[in-house]
């Protein structure tokens, strides 16, 4: 079979945009191009997620559209990668007996001079590690990622150099606990050394970290980022709930008392506070689901994610007692995102003000106007702003922004 084009869809997670480039390397060794859409490709790669139930069925959904250009003759050939086949191999392979499976790719052998940046903007997405040493009781990727993988630190270095001289203003560092980078290959954690290498050794002007874990961030770690300008103050630090009984049901190996403090400190610094809390585990009671949404209000959380609990074939939480209703589930969801609302409007008005710095993504041609984001803002999952400029600007310049009146935003100087 002749196959001279290709094209890839990614589903799921920002670390799945970085495993993608290197699939896109790849198969461009092997002397492929790059197709515009799946129309005109010869082969098609989707880049699945299967970590949890809304991420399987999405994965399955797109890989039935592909099977159907395949049968109709669109499409020659169809190669399925990523965490659904680390954790469905045997069922993919009986549903689709003609699709080439692959599973995930090891950060260790990820690309670094020749990183291929898929994603458009001022940012490009890190990995830094892969896996986890957490065995929390509602996760699945400690079977489908595996132990932690980190990348050594002069990969990650050329990665970013890369970057730089390809545009990028702003890189992402990702991992599934970005705080324990290093354990596996320097005996201890290293994200604090990992830190101050890129500041010494690249002239990224925005560095963003993402995931990292409560007890891994101490003072020390804190008080750098704090205290560098090239590194954003905001930290993504998902708590995933905040009452201790389920805490422990979770496994997470810390209580409310550890996350109070550790949000103080974070506070005191003047770094904004992302996290995520799962709403409907088993056990979730009335009170404790009170006590969840308690918390978030009188917080200094700049932004809040919200997922709500599945059970997940293989982890420990699928047959916990105390299993909440689905509605329960989604009014809590709701309730919550209701709540983030709130709190993003006044980390707006407490870290923005008036004027604040943001990088520019690009231009909006159906709104007519420039998009970027805020330090407070990260890729994919934080806000985007709209705003006009009298100059012309391009991805990645960093500009000073003005909030007008009407809720609009332009640029100053």
């Amino acid at each position: 079979m002749s196959l001279r084009s290709f094209y890839i869809i990614t589903l799921g997670c920002p670390r799945n945009y970085v495993d993608t480039q290197a699939i896109a390397k790849y198969y461009i060794d092997k002397g492929l191009v790059f197709a515009q859409d799946v129309y005109s490709a010869d082969l098609v790669v989707v880049n699945t997620c299967g970590f949890i139930e809304p991420a399987v069925r999405e994965s399955i959904d797109v890989i039935l559209d592909i099977e159907r250009l395949y049968k109709e003759g669109y499409v020659k050939k169809l190669v399925i990668w990523g965490c659904l086949v680390e954790r469905y191999r045997k069922q993919l392979r009986e549903e689709f007996p003609y699709a080439e499976l692959r599973g995930c790719i090891d950060p260790r052998n990820l690309p670094c001079s020749d990183a291929l940046p898929i994603l458009e903007g001022a940012y490009a997405y890190v990995k830094i590690c892969e896996g986890c040493l957490k065995r929390c009781s509602y996760c699945s990727i400690p079977f489908i990622r595996g132990r932690l993988k980190s990348r050594k630190m002069e990969d990650i270095v050329d990665e970013i150099n890369r970057y730089y001289s390809l545009g990028r203003r702003e890189i992402v560092l990702v991992g599934q606990d970005t705080t324990a980078y290093g354990i596996d290959l320097y005996k201890r954690p290293s994200l604090l050394n990992l830190l101050k290498r890129i500041i010494e050794q690249t002239d990224i002007p925005w560095i963003r970290i993402m995931y990292t874990y409560p007890t891994l961030l101490d003072d020390e770690l804190l008080g750098f980022i704090s205290s560098n300008n090239r590194i954003l103050p905001y930290v993504d630090v998902p708590i995933q709930h905040i009452d201790d009984f389920i805490l422990s049901k979770m496994r997470r190996g810390y209580n409310r008392a550890l996350v109070e403090r550790l949000f103080e400190k974070m506070d005191s610094l003047g770094i904004a506070i992302r996290t995520t809390v799962i709403v409907g585990s088993p056990g979730e009671d009335r009170r404790r689901f009170r006590e969840l949404t308690s918390f978030l209000k009188d917080s200094p959380i700049a932004r809040l994610g919200v997922f709500r609990f599945y059970r997940e074939e293989g982890t420990e939480a699928y047959a916990m007692r105390g299993q909440i209703k689905e509605s329960t589930k989604a009014s809590r969801y709701y309730t919550v995102k209701r709540i983030a609302q709130g709190l993003l409007s006044r980390a707006n008005e407490r870290f923005l003000g008036d004027k604040f710095e943001a990088i520019v993504d690009g231009y909006d041609t159906i709104e007519g106007s420039y998009i970027g984001r805020s330090f407070i803002d990260a890729p994919e999952v934080d806000d985007m702003l709209h705003f006009d400029s009298e100059m012309e600007l391009f991805s990645g310049d960093i500009v000073v922004l003005e909030k007008l009146s009407d809720g609009r935003y332009r640029k100053v100087g």
